[in-house]
């Protein structure tokens, strides 16, 4: 349908409004702007948004792109890593990068000239983190543990336009003003910048989900559960079709496999759309990055209140995750291995002329690793992958008598990824990190080095011993991408099986009724050539599970 203006209303109303709007279902933009008040975790108000609602929608507000940067604005005051936005005509830019926003003329699609771009912090690197800067060795607050250089190796067009009158979302112009969905700006830019609101039927609530579920076994009379039971209720068929139609464009955006969301069931109910989202997470997606999180606030009043909620959602997750054949396939593998494994087998050992570093998960990038005070051994690199590697290094490098270095990550599902780098850092050359955007096909090239002293200098890698690493169909996420960087940088033997794949890095979706997820993202993890890592890496010394541990089996060829 094409747009239309200020469709069978009188010469009065539209002098009044000059609105125009997409398709001819929304003929008119009801005449009461109102302002949304907006209450942080602790139920305090701090600010107000104006906004408009079409008359097919009276619970579903619009705001436009100025409203919603003066709204912004006051988010960054408490927050200096927060980009700044800006409204020129129909754009909505990102002036920290450059990117934008733009819906079309004919209102009817709109175009991030960089999606994955577009809500991203100040300084950030892409998926990378943290950064190290060299002009400031002596300011430990900007020294870090690992350091990038970033270089982006093609020149492809990263622009994405969208249909919006595919997916039945309304945006309308008033006064030369462009108007969406409050929600939309809530769910595509505030929630990637760990901003997380959700629209209740008066006023905007901020979701501090430590705080909500501390609430979970308290009494009805909390002033949670007043403000939750008013503002989080039924809501009209048109909304609820919103945010299924919203919901179905920001899967359709951002997962990486880009599997369409059109098998997403429609609801009648809020209790029914939480139902059909985790269904199609485990069933239809079917892969270990993507999981249904948390329900939206709505379901709170649907329970009877935080403690049912917090009871209900147990039994729906474990009933739901059971719907994923993977998920079953996974857990299964991981209990098998779990029991041929050594019990309580130590991070890390030295057996004759081999040092054995086995980690489950990639962890740190939390500790000040520059304070005076902080000293490596094992009471803490247990459970911190950047301790033990720094720690593992030392060991090594002052031990002539090691010929063969083990990385066990057989059981390893993954973690952050400048823990896993840190680890590659210490004992390859010319490390490199490859990436790509399935989405528009941007392939991007990092360096990389660390710092094995926490002194702010990198450290040469250790090359002179035989590196092999243990790998399994549990290996995923970082921890496949741990065996492919140790396969091309450090000349590392993969010994095992196939690892599992997952080398997409996760993207935390929200939708407009404040259910959290998280899907496999744009950004996928490639080696050198940028073939795709998904489907994982094959061994280069092969065995079966009975065999797996058996080291001497591999060390001895």
């Amino acid at each position: 349908m094409k747009s239309k203006a200020g469709l069978l209303v009188s010469t009065f109303f539209m002098l009044l409004v000059s609105c125009q709007a997409l398709t001819s279902e929304v003929t008119i933009v009801k005449t009461r702007p109102n302002e949304m008040k907006v209450y942080s975790s602790k139920l305090i108000e701090t600010e107000s948004l104006s906004v408009e609602y079409l008359s097919s929608s009276e619970d579903l507000p619009y705001t436009s792109f100025h409203s919603f940067v003066e709204f912004y604005s006051s988010l960054q005051k408490d927050n200096d890593k927060l980009p700044t936005y800006e409204v020129f005509n129909n754009r909505l830019t990102n002036k920290d990068n450059n990117t934008y926003l733009e819906v079309n003329p004919t209102l009817e699609s709109l175009t991030f000239s960089d999606f994955e771009e577009f809500a991203t912090f100040k300084n950030d690197v892409s998926i990378f983190y943290p950064t190290y800067d060299t002009n400031h060795k002596d300011d430990k607050e900007d020294m870090r543990y690992t350091c990038y250089s970033h270089i982006c190796t093609s020149d492809e067009d990263r622009s994405i336009t969208v249909s919006l009158k595919d997916y039945h979302i309304h945006t309308f112009k008033k006064n030369n003003e462009i108007y969406l969905p409050v929600s939309f700006y809530l769910d595509f830019i505030l929630y990637p910048l760990d901003e997380v609101y959700v629209v209740g039927k008066e006023n905007i609530f901020e979701l501090d989900y430590s705080s909500w579920y501390n609430e979970m076994g308290n009494s009805y009379s909390s002033e949670f559960w007043k403000y939750y039971r008013n503002e989080f209720h039924d809501i009209s068929a048109s909304r609820l079709a919103y945010s299924e139609n919203e919901t179905r464009l920001a899967i359709s955006l951002a997962y990486g496999q880009n599997k369409p969301a059109d098998s997403l069931k429609k609801a009648n109910s809020i209790a029914e759309a939480e139902d059909n989202l985790a269904t199609y997470i485990y069933q239809d997606i079917n892969e270990l990055h993507s999981s249904y999180l948390s329900p939206s606030p709505y379901m709170v009043s649907s329970y009877q209140g935080f403690y049912h909620l917090r009871m209900k959602t147990e039994a729906f997750l474990n009933e739901k995750q059971r719907l994923s054949p993977i998920f079953n396939e996974y857990r299964d593998l991981y209990s098998s291995l779990s029991s041929l494994r050594e019990k309580e087998k130590k991070a890390f050992e030295i057996k004759n002329n081999t040092a054995y570093i086995t980690f489950n998960d990639f962890v740190g990038a939390r500790k000040d690793y520059y304070d005076e005070d902080y000293v490596i051994d094992e009471t803490n690199y247990t459970y911190d992958t950047i301790s033990l590697m720094s720690y593992s290094y030392h060991q090594i490098k002052n031990n002539k008598n090691i010929d063969n270095i083990v990385f066990d990550v057989s059981l390893n599902t993954g973690g952050e990824i400048a823990a896993m780098v840190y680890a590659v850092g210490l004992f390859a050359s010319s490390t490199n990190f490859y990436s790509m955007n399935s989405l528009n096909e941007a392939t991007y090239h990092f360096s990389l080095h660390s710092d094995a002293n926490f002194d702010g200098k990198m450290d040469e890698p250790i090359l002179d011993k035989n590196i092999y690493v243990l790998s399994s169909g549990i290996s995923f996420s970082c921890g496949n991408s741990f065996i492919s960087l140790m396969k091309e940088s450090a000349k590392a033997t993969i010994v095992g099986q196939n690892s599992a794949g997952g080398a997409s890095s996760i993207r935390y979706m929200l939708s407009p009724l404040g259910s959290q997820y998280r899907i496999s993202s744009n950004e996928v993890m490639c080696d050198s050539s940028f073939q795709n890592l998904e489907k994982g890496i094959a061994p280069d010394i092969s065995l079966n599970l009975s065999s797996l541990y058996e080291h001497d089996i591999f060390l001895s060829k």
